[in-house]
Protein backbone atom coordinates (compact mmCIF):
# COMPACT_ATOMS: atom_id res chain seq x y z
CA UNK A 1 0.00 0.00 0.00
CA UNK A 2 2.61 2.69 1.06
CA UNK A 3 4.24 1.73 -2.44
CA UNK A 4 1.15 2.57 -4.71
CA UNK A 5 0.42 5.49 -2.51
CA UNK A 6 4.12 6.95 -3.33
CA UNK A 7 3.67 5.89 -7.03
CA UNK A 8 0.45 7.82 -7.05
CA UNK A 9 1.42 11.05 -5.69
CA UNK A 10 4.44 11.04 -7.05
CA UNK A 11 2.30 10.62 -10.94
CA UNK A 12 0.54 13.55 -9.86
CA UNK A 13 3.40 15.89 -9.14
CA UNK A 14 4.38 15.09 -12.67
CA UNK A 15 1.26 15.57 -13.90
CA UNK A 16 1.00 18.79 -12.69
CA UNK A 17 -2.49 18.09 -10.16
CA UNK A 18 -2.60 20.61 -8.27
CA UNK A 19 0.40 22.96 -9.06
CA UNK A 20 -0.97 26.40 -10.29
CA UNK A 21 -1.38 26.76 -14.29
CA UNK A 22 -0.40 30.20 -15.42
CA UNK A 23 -2.67 31.09 -18.55
CA UNK A 24 -1.79 33.62 -21.10
CA UNK A 25 -2.53 37.10 -20.74
CA UNK A 26 -2.29 40.10 -23.18
CA UNK A 27 -0.83 44.00 -23.11
CA UNK A 28 -1.99 46.47 -25.72
CA UNK A 29 0.09 49.69 -26.88
CA UNK A 30 -1.45 51.97 -29.12
CA UNK A 31 -0.71 55.43 -29.71
CA UNK A 32 -2.02 58.28 -27.81
CA UNK A 33 -0.70 62.04 -27.22
CA UNK A 34 0.99 60.53 -23.92
CA UNK A 35 3.70 59.38 -26.94
CA UNK A 36 7.01 61.38 -26.09
CA UNK A 37 8.16 63.41 -29.47
CA UNK A 38 10.17 65.98 -30.99
CA UNK A 39 10.80 66.96 -34.90
CA UNK A 40 14.41 68.73 -34.72
CA UNK A 41 14.63 69.59 -38.66
CA UNK A 42 11.44 71.58 -39.49
CA UNK A 43 9.20 70.70 -42.15
CA UNK A 44 11.05 68.74 -45.52
CA UNK A 45 7.84 66.89 -46.72
CA UNK A 46 8.60 65.65 -50.03
CA UNK A 47 12.06 63.95 -49.63
CA UNK A 48 13.13 60.89 -49.09
CA UNK A 49 12.98 59.07 -45.30
CA UNK A 50 16.47 58.30 -45.43
CA UNK A 51 18.39 61.43 -46.54
CA UNK A 52 16.66 63.62 -43.51
CA UNK A 53 17.32 64.05 -39.75
CA UNK A 54 20.77 62.29 -40.30
CA UNK A 55 22.64 64.88 -38.48
CA UNK A 56 19.86 65.00 -35.72
CA UNK A 57 20.33 61.49 -35.01
CA UNK A 58 24.29 60.98 -35.13
CA UNK A 59 24.34 63.54 -32.19
CA UNK A 60 21.44 61.53 -30.39
CA UNK A 61 22.62 57.72 -30.23
CA UNK A 62 20.02 56.07 -28.03
CA UNK A 63 17.05 57.79 -29.14
CA UNK A 64 15.40 54.18 -30.58
CA UNK A 65 17.34 51.65 -28.34
CA UNK A 66 17.94 53.11 -24.98
CA UNK A 67 15.06 53.58 -21.97
CA UNK A 68 18.27 55.66 -20.59
CA UNK A 69 17.55 57.91 -23.03
CA UNK A 70 16.84 61.44 -22.30
CA UNK A 71 13.70 62.02 -24.27
CA UNK A 72 12.62 64.88 -21.45
CA UNK A 73 11.52 68.82 -21.98
CA UNK A 74 15.32 69.75 -21.39
CA UNK A 75 16.52 68.18 -24.70
CA UNK A 76 13.34 69.31 -27.03
CA UNK A 77 11.24 66.06 -26.10
CA UNK A 78 7.40 66.89 -25.58
CA UNK A 79 3.75 65.08 -25.72
CA UNK A 80 2.39 64.14 -29.23
CA UNK A 81 -0.73 66.02 -31.00
CA UNK A 82 -3.58 64.06 -31.78
CA UNK A 83 -4.96 63.93 -35.44
CA UNK A 84 -8.02 62.01 -34.07
CA UNK A 85 -9.69 59.53 -32.77
CA UNK A 86 -9.39 56.12 -34.20
CA UNK A 87 -11.30 52.87 -33.06
CA UNK A 88 -8.55 50.43 -33.88
CA UNK A 89 -5.12 52.59 -33.11
CA UNK A 90 -6.88 54.84 -30.52
CA UNK A 91 -5.39 57.67 -31.78
CA UNK A 92 -3.68 59.53 -34.89
CA UNK A 93 -0.44 61.27 -33.56
CA UNK A 94 2.11 63.81 -34.68
CA UNK A 95 4.72 65.56 -32.91
CA UNK A 96 3.22 69.45 -33.28
CA UNK A 97 1.43 71.85 -35.44
CA UNK A 98 -1.47 71.95 -37.66
CA UNK A 99 -2.01 68.86 -39.91
CA UNK A 100 -0.94 69.93 -43.53
CA UNK A 101 1.81 71.86 -41.71
CA UNK A 102 3.29 69.66 -39.59
CA UNK A 103 7.23 69.36 -38.66
CA UNK A 104 8.43 66.13 -40.75
CA UNK A 105 10.34 63.97 -39.96
CA UNK A 106 9.34 63.14 -36.44
CA UNK A 107 10.62 60.81 -33.83
CA UNK A 108 8.24 59.42 -31.22
CA UNK A 109 8.91 57.41 -28.06
CA UNK A 110 7.12 55.23 -25.11
CA UNK A 111 7.61 52.40 -23.54
CA UNK A 112 5.72 49.45 -21.98
CA UNK A 113 5.93 46.53 -19.41
CA UNK A 114 6.22 42.56 -20.14
CA UNK A 115 4.74 41.15 -16.32
CA UNK A 116 5.98 37.62 -17.83
CA UNK A 117 7.42 35.61 -20.23
CA UNK A 118 6.48 37.13 -24.13
CA UNK A 119 5.19 34.54 -26.54
CA UNK A 120 3.72 36.36 -29.70
CA UNK A 121 3.52 40.28 -30.77
CA UNK A 122 1.74 41.56 -33.48
CA UNK A 123 2.02 44.79 -35.15
CA UNK A 124 -0.33 47.18 -37.28
CA UNK A 125 0.40 50.55 -37.99
CA UNK A 126 -0.55 52.96 -40.55
CA UNK A 127 1.26 56.16 -41.47
CA UNK A 128 1.35 59.43 -44.02
CA UNK A 129 3.93 58.47 -45.35
CA UNK A 130 7.23 56.64 -44.30
CA UNK A 131 8.01 55.16 -40.86
CA UNK A 132 10.99 53.07 -39.35
CA UNK A 133 9.65 51.20 -36.43
CA UNK A 134 12.04 50.06 -33.64
CA UNK A 135 10.95 48.22 -30.86
CA UNK A 136 13.86 47.45 -28.08
CA UNK A 137 16.56 48.95 -30.65
CA UNK A 138 15.89 46.27 -33.40
CA UNK A 139 14.47 47.54 -36.96
CA UNK A 140 11.00 45.80 -37.01
CA UNK A 141 9.54 47.82 -39.46
CA UNK A 142 11.42 49.97 -42.69
CA UNK A 143 8.81 51.30 -44.87
CA UNK A 144 10.42 54.26 -47.21
CA UNK A 145 8.17 53.53 -49.80
CA UNK A 146 6.88 57.72 -49.94
CA UNK A 147 3.57 56.88 -50.23
CA UNK A 148 1.10 56.16 -47.22
CA UNK A 149 1.09 52.76 -45.81
CA UNK A 150 -0.81 50.40 -44.02
CA UNK A 151 0.18 47.40 -42.58
CA UNK A 152 -0.92 44.65 -40.20
CA UNK A 153 0.15 41.60 -38.53
CA UNK A 154 3.97 42.23 -38.33
CA UNK A 155 5.41 39.78 -36.43
CA UNK A 156 7.49 40.92 -33.83
CA UNK A 157 7.68 38.37 -31.36
CA UNK A 158 11.46 37.56 -30.76
CA UNK A 159 12.25 41.13 -30.06
CA UNK A 160 9.78 41.23 -26.93
CA UNK A 161 10.83 41.23 -23.56
CA UNK A 162 10.52 40.76 -19.99
CA UNK A 163 10.45 43.65 -18.46
CA UNK A 164 10.18 47.17 -19.97
CA UNK A 165 10.16 47.61 -23.45
CA UNK A 166 10.77 50.29 -25.93
CA UNK A 167 8.66 51.54 -28.98
CA UNK A 168 10.46 54.42 -31.09
CA UNK A 169 9.73 55.74 -34.42
CA UNK A 170 10.83 58.02 -36.97
CA UNK A 171 7.84 59.27 -39.33
CA UNK A 172 8.03 61.39 -42.21
CA UNK A 173 5.63 63.39 -45.27
CA UNK A 174 7.46 61.72 -48.08
CA UNK A 175 4.86 61.51 -51.03
CA UNK A 176 6.88 63.35 -53.70
CA UNK A 177 4.27 64.57 -56.22
CA UNK A 178 2.00 66.99 -54.23
CA UNK A 179 2.86 70.70 -53.08
CA UNK A 180 3.86 71.65 -49.41
CA UNK A 181 0.63 71.69 -47.54
CA UNK A 182 -1.08 69.22 -49.77
CA UNK A 183 -0.11 66.30 -47.24
CA UNK A 184 -1.12 64.93 -43.87
CA UNK A 185 1.34 64.03 -41.45
CA UNK A 186 0.11 61.59 -39.27
CA UNK A 187 1.02 58.00 -37.64
CA UNK A 188 -1.06 55.17 -35.66
CA UNK A 189 0.29 52.05 -33.87
CA UNK A 190 -0.90 49.01 -32.41
CA UNK A 191 1.23 46.22 -30.88
CA UNK A 192 -0.51 43.23 -29.00
CA UNK A 193 1.96 41.50 -27.42
CA UNK A 194 1.05 38.28 -25.36
CA UNK A 195 3.09 37.05 -22.52
CA UNK A 196 2.81 33.72 -19.98
CA UNK A 197 2.49 35.54 -16.24
CA UNK A 198 5.42 34.57 -13.77
CA UNK A 199 4.06 33.36 -10.59
CA UNK A 200 7.30 34.16 -8.05
CA UNK A 201 5.57 32.18 -5.04
CA UNK A 202 4.19 28.52 -5.67
CA UNK A 203 0.48 27.98 -4.22
CA UNK A 204 0.45 26.32 -0.70
CA UNK A 205 -1.30 23.38 -2.28
CA UNK A 206 1.61 22.96 -4.62
CA UNK A 207 3.52 22.83 -1.93
CA UNK A 208 1.03 20.23 0.03
CA UNK A 209 1.32 17.86 -2.83
CA UNK A 210 5.62 18.25 -3.64
CA UNK A 211 5.95 17.67 -0.02
CA UNK A 212 3.70 14.52 0.24
CA UNK A 213 5.61 13.40 -3.03
CA UNK A 214 9.58 13.98 -1.09
CA UNK A 215 7.67 12.15 1.60
CA UNK A 216 6.48 9.22 -0.34
CA UNK A 217 9.32 9.20 -1.96
CA UNK A 218 11.64 8.34 0.72
CA UNK A 219 9.22 5.86 2.25
CA UNK A 220 9.28 3.88 -0.87
CA UNK A 221 12.92 3.66 -0.97
CA UNK A 222 13.67 2.59 2.45
CA UNK A 223 11.09 0.17 1.86
CA UNK A 224 13.28 -1.21 -0.54
CA UNK A 225 16.09 -1.29 1.52
CA UNK A 226 14.86 -3.10 4.38
CA UNK A 227 13.48 -5.96 1.68
CA UNK A 228 15.28 -9.09 1.87
CA UNK A 229 17.58 -9.50 -1.51
CA UNK A 230 17.47 -13.40 -3.01
CA UNK A 231 20.10 -14.49 -5.29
Amino acid sequence: MPKLIAVFITGALLLGIGLPRASAALVTVTTDTSWRSIAPAGNLEGTPIGSVGAAWEAANPGWNSSLLYDDSAANGWHDSVSRGPDMHFNSWIWSEGPQFFGPTPSYFRTSFFVAGIPTSGLLDFIVDDDALIYLNGHLVVNDTNNTATIQHDVDVSAFLLSGTNLIAIKAHDSFPFAGRGANAESFALRLDAEFTPVSAVPEPGSLVVFGAAIVGLIGYRRGLARCPRHP
